[in-house]
């Protein structure tokens, strides 16, 4: 039997930890803890605009009007239509993702169910759903590694688009010379041995790899976090799933605005690393000067106050980035568990759903485990700029290669002849190494005709 109870469950909730000591003691603390930081970002932030302010600043040259990105352009090279191998992949793969979320949500439910027969303690029902779930489960696997299958298949697909443009560019060439000339100061930025082999090579794998990492790290969180809030706000109802998400939301904006106050003592030890090394430099540079002018003892200070003042520095780093990471692991992931098992109560407390008031040992392990997917789904959803990051060094490259070989002057035609009958013929040329005299020629039996006014 269910018995649905008047009020608000956030109030009730605050008079008892009111009517506690250590529920007093721990909201005064949550207060002054979160106005000091926030008034410590703040001025520091403050003080930060301040030294950054400049009277005169130059504003950024304007993008040219329907300029694609370099990004942009060379997924259009390498997807060149939905018809074509690339673009049926990408749809597998948006298939195969949509699929297994779908699969997900089920197998989530089904641990909610085998957690209450559990709690029931009726246990031949317990075993006949322990086999659902392993069926379900042979879907979900199937989904997982299809997932990655596509994932490779369109990687590879756009890999091989993009190199068949490029053999092709490279081939009709009419001087492989300066082609490369033309590319040498973009290969040179990689610093490795054959860096013009490695940018026609592997930075084009590179690329591919990254724009499905990309592709798959916003289609996926999106769609994830869409179905799953859907299925939410079914068990849990729309306004607890707003409120939770509220929750998570503000606390995410709030200790990403606190945090840099609590990195700025990185450029403090930045310029104690910057002031060691030249301490050394100039040592090792000036060391017969210093020997001669029996400067040891200064040098000798010097640096013992750069090193001073670099463990200072790295102390005040460490301390703020373990304050940094305590107060987000306190106010995310701790009390971001406290804040989804609140947000699940009123269902429950009111008996405003079916699934709540049928079952409430199945209905918080579902909405448990589905809240931490969409957690996850929107962790990876903010780590998928650096999918992007890395897409776009590589794509600023490669196109760096596709404008050199745009820009390749045609093949000269030869010179006309002028329509004298004089000509040129020789026959049974050969070619030798320079100064190989008994060596063997390198060709043999070649033949030559010249007309006048060409040349060789």
């Amino acid at each position: 039997m269910v018995v649905k109870v008047e009020g608000s469950v956030l109030a009730k909730l605050a008079r008892a930890w009111l009517a506690d000591p250590k529920g007093c003691a721990l909201l005064a603390s949550w207060a002054s803890v979160f106005g000091c930081v926030t008034l410590r970002a703040l001025s520091l932030r403050r003080q930060v605009r301040l030294e950054l302010k400049t009277p005169s600043k130059k504003k950024p040259p304007p993008k040219a009007a329907g300029a694609a990105s370099p990004v942009k352009a060379l997924i259009k090279r390498a997807i060149p239509g939905w018809r074509s191998k690339p673009g049926a992949w990408g749809c597998l793969l948006s298939v195969g993702i949509g699929l297994r979320l779908l699969v997900s949500i089920k197998v989530s439910s089904e641990i909610g169910v085998l957690g209450s027969l559990l709690a029931q303690r009726k246990w031949d029902a317990l075993f006949r759903r322990q086999l659902g779930y392993a069926l379900w489960a042979v879907p979900a696997a199937l989904l997982n590694a299809f997932q990655s299958y596509a994932r490779t298949n369109l990687a590879l697909a756009m890999r091989c688009n993009l190199m068949r443009s490029l053999r092709k560019g490279l081939c009709s060439a009419p001087s492989l010379p300066a082609l490369l000339n033309e590319i040498a100061p973009v290969a040179a930025l990689k610093k490795d041995q054959d860096s013009a082999v490695q940018l026609c090579t592997s930075d084009v794998n590179d690329f591919c790899v990254e724009s499905v990492a990309l592709y798959e790290g916003l289609f996926k969180p999106t769609v994830e976090v869409i179905i799953l809030s859907t299925t939410l706000g079914g068990l849990m109802g729309g306004k607890q799933l707003a409120q939770c998400y509220a929750y998570f939301f503000a606390a995410g904006c709030w200790t990403r605005f606190v945090g840099p106050s609590f990195a700025t003592s990185s450029a403090a030890k930045q310029r104690a690393e910057g002031q060691l090394l030249a301490g050394h430099t100039r040592l090792h540079e000036f060391a017969e000067e210093v020997t001669m002018l029996r400067g040891g003892e200064a040098e000798g200070e010097q640096l013992d106050a750069a090193l001073a003042a670099l463990e200072t520095s790295s102390s005040r780093l460490a301390l703020g980035r373990f304050a940094s990471e305590a107060l987000d692991g306190y106010s995310l992931r701790y009390m971001g568990i406290l804040a989804a098992f609140t947000a699940m109560l009123p269902a429950v407390y009111h008996g405003t759903t079916t699934r709540a008031t049928t079952d409430p040992t199945e209905y918080f392990l579902t909405c448990l485990h589905l809240l931490v997917n969409v957690g996850m789904a929107c962790k990876d959803l903010v780590l998928s700029s650096k999918a992007l990051a890395a897409a776009r060094r590589f794509a600023s490259r490669l196109e760096a290669l596709y404008a050199a070989l745009a820009l390749a002057p045609p093949l000269r035609p030869p010179p006309a002849a002028d329509g004298s009958d004089a000509v040129l013929e020789l026959s049974e040329l050969g070619v030798a190494v320079p100064g190989g005299d008994g060596t063997p020629l390198l060709l043999k039996g070649l033949s030559l005709r010249l007309l006048k006014g060409q040349r060789l």
